[in-house]
């Protein structure tokens, strides 16, 4: 691209490649070369209008290829302070404050971000967090999650740690709706206030067993079926984004959130 230096990659993936470039007034951004087009991630790129969420500075389409000009979040992928273990308990409260806003906005415009998971998070150099990468996003065309039931819906005897992000890869369900993402936030807050997950991990892989327990504790709330390591305190709000048909309004008002002026 003759009007940007490409400096590096600093991101690829199944549908997507991104790399960090300069324009000539020596600006630096992000760019992701579109491997796959997806109409649906570029017009939404180009409408979102909110702080936590990514949106384009422009898109371009050159030798057959399509480009979405971003930001460049200086801070890199919450992933990488999680796995480093720097994130303080204020600051993850403060990330996963700024996830819900984000995603009520998406869900006001009926749009579902469909991979929330920590690579999908972006922090900038002001410690504000973005959500980007729409390439699984999609419009809403449901009310409600219907109830499951574990032994019914298990999707795989083994389901790997990014997998688990994914609540239609841990069940077999389709139309699932807004708690795509209220779910993907669960596991996300497990990770963040415990450092752990409410159910057991062997070896990185959940077993068909510990599928069981998510299923015993979600009827009875027994907690003989949970991480013996997790905090109490956040039980209740990861609780609710797994199991309960979600909207902002029920989450935002979780005792853990009760001096937060939404």
């Amino acid at each position: 691209m003759v009007m940007f230096e490409v400096l590096k990659c600093i991101g690829k993936g199944t549908y997507g490649e991104v790399y960090l470039v300069k324009d000539k007034k020596e600006k630096v951004f992000a760019i992701k070369k579109m491997l796959q087009k997806n109409d649906f991630e570029i017009e939404l790129m180009r409408q979102i209008q909110h702080p936590f969420i990514m949106s384009s500075v422009r898109d371009y389409f050159l030798k057959n290829k399509n480009y979405i000009l971003m930001d460049f979040m200086q801070g890199g992928e919450l992933f990488y302070h999680m796995v480093k273990g720097n994130i303080s308990e204020s600051t993850a409260l403060i990330y996963i404050k700024e996830l819900i806003c984000a995603l009520q906005y998406l869900h006001s415009n009926n749009i579902i971000h469909g991979d929330l998971r920590p690579e999908n998070i972006l922090i900038g150099i002001d410690k504000h967090i973005k959500i980007t990468d729409f390439g699984l996003s999609y419009e809403n065309s449901t009310e409600r999650l219907v109830n499951w039931k574990v032994k019914e819906h298990i999707l795989k005897k083994n389901i790997n740690m990014s997998n688990l992000y994914r609540i239609d890869r841990v069940i077999k369900m389709k139309n699932i709706g807004f708690n795509m993402d209220w779910w993907s936030l669960g596991i996300l807050c497990a990770e963040l206030f415990g450092k752990c997950l409410p159910f057991c991990l062997i070896d990185e892989t959940l077993h068909k067993d510990v599928m069981h327990n998510i299923s015993k504790f979600k009827s009875s709330k027994d907690k003989k079926y949970l991480n013996k390591d997790f905090p109490e305190k956040y039980l209740d709000l990861v609780y609710n984004l797994l199991f309960k048909v979600n909207t902002f309004e029920d989450i935002s008002k979780k005792p853990l959130f009760k001096n937060t002026n939404w």
